[in-house]
């Protein structure tokens, strides 16, 4: 658990988060780690201040891939589920984004993300720079 402490952001990460914080879009992390692990590694990471919601699964005690996690993305932002723009391979109703940085076969997981990537940078696609918000 201590790894956590000492975790960096891929390269482009701090400048993805800027031009999406940047487009008025709404940016977050929803994760299996507890609230406490997961301040450390947004702060090891250098990501202060690119997040508008840390949301851990922590108070449900249900992980991902349960519907009642990928909830609290919805209940967080106000936003539905179509509306969201999801960093994953699951989606649970949210739109996806497969980051593949080392162009690996896709895992049968009975769904299909709505695109795929091979960095962060591709979420930019869902958010247009001159369309604000989607």
């Amino acid at each position: 658990m201590n790894q956590y402490r000492h975790l960096s952001a891929f390269p482009e990460n701090k400048a993805v988060l800027q031009a999406l914080k940047d487009r008025g879009v709404v940016t977050g992390i929803l994760s299996n780690g507890d609230p406490e692990m997961l301040g450390i590694a947004v702060r090891s990471a250098g990501l202060d201040g690119l997040l508008d919601h840390v949301i851990s699964v922590h108070g449900i005690r249900k992980y991902k891939t349960a519907p009642e996690a990928y909830a609290l993305g919805e209940q967080a932002t106000g936003l539905a589920a179509r509306q969201i723009a999801f960093v994953s391979s699951n989606s649970c109703g949210y739109q996806t984004l497969w980051v593949n940085r080392y162009q690996l076969p896709f895992e049968e997981l009975g769904t299909q993300p709505t695109r795929s990537g091979s960095s962060l940078r591709d979420v930019l696609g869902f958010f247009p720079a001159n369309q604000g918000v989607a």
